[in-house]
């Protein structure tokens, strides 16, 4: 146990001193100083301390980077496809780290924006064309109908006049077909 010897505190063991029929006559006393333990305690606990804050703050770092190193790809394919549905389709995302993985959908995410391009390119193509056919289309149906019209309004001036009498008297029979007509 331990003892207070004079100003110190002492690791003890005592041992009775017996005679030769067994009875205590004294006792044996051993002691040693306390402090070089405590301070070698001591040692040890910060030691371990430190060994286990070090290891804490390693893991930490680690966790920081592992974290950083790994996010980071998923955070720029996030601002990718953000970019792309804003209309954005020359956008390619980087390779980042060697996880094939990533470095997988990095490059189906470029396959796919590629084709997105060249799908709208050839829509915008198309419809440039389509747009220039419809102006042809118009012309010509403006056209064609303007010769008509001019056409068409000699023919029923025609048939008024011939009606009207202008151009001479009518049996009854070109009567019926010009009355039929107009």
């Amino acid at each position: 146990d331990r003892a207070f010897v004079v100003t110190d505190w002492y690791l003890t063991a005592y041992e009775p001193v017996r005679d030769i029929r067994g009875g205590i006559i004294g006792i044996l006393y051993v002691g040693i100083l306390e402090q070089p333990f405590d301070d070698m305690r001591r040692n040890i606990f910060l030691m371990f301390l430190g060994i286990i804050s070090g290891a804490a703050a390693l893991a930490a770092l680690l966790s920081y980077v592992l974290d950083l190193s790994l996010s980071r790809p998923f955070t720029e394919l996030i601002d990718a496809t953000s970019r792309l549905s804003e209309g954005d389709l020359d956008h390619r995302v980087e390779a980042g780290p060697s996880i094939s993985e990533l470095d997988r959908l990095a490059a189906s995410f470029n396959a796919m924006a590629g084709k997105l391009h060249e799908r709208d390119t050839s829509l915008t193509e198309s419809n440039e064309k389509l747009a220039a056919l419809n102006k042809s289309y118009i012309d010509l149906l403006g056209f064609v109908s303007h010769e008509l019209k001019g056409v068409l309004g000699t023919i029923v001036m025609n048939i008024y006049s011939l009606k009207e009498g202008y151009l001479g008297a009518l049996n009854e029979k070109q009567k019926k077909a010009v009355d039929s007509s107009a």
